[in-house]
């Protein structure tokens, strides 16, 4: 599920230039309500000094995903 939704979300960086989706994007809703959980899920991640994988959101976090979302540019640095 994870990586369906980071597709969409490079084809959005693609056409839009910028990952900075609105929550309630009218072209594809779940993909911005999608980017909002993962803004909570880069804050809540960053805050732990961990090594293994946590479960936040649902989401299974990783560094290479967290590592995945880091590089992407957002206009409001969210992401």
């Amino acid at each position: 599920v994870w990586t369906k939704w980071y597709q969409e979300l490079l084809q959005y960086k693609e056409e839009f230039g910028n990952c900075s989706v609105p929550v309630n994007w009218s072209r594809n809703p779940k993909l911005g309500a999608w980017v909002n959980r993962m803004r909570v899920w880069y804050v809540q991640f960053s805050k732990q000094n961990e090594e293994t994988p946590s479960n936040v959101l649902g989401e299974a976090v990783t560094h290479s995903r967290m590592s995945s979302l880091t590089g992407m540019p957002s206009a409001d640095r969210g992401m």
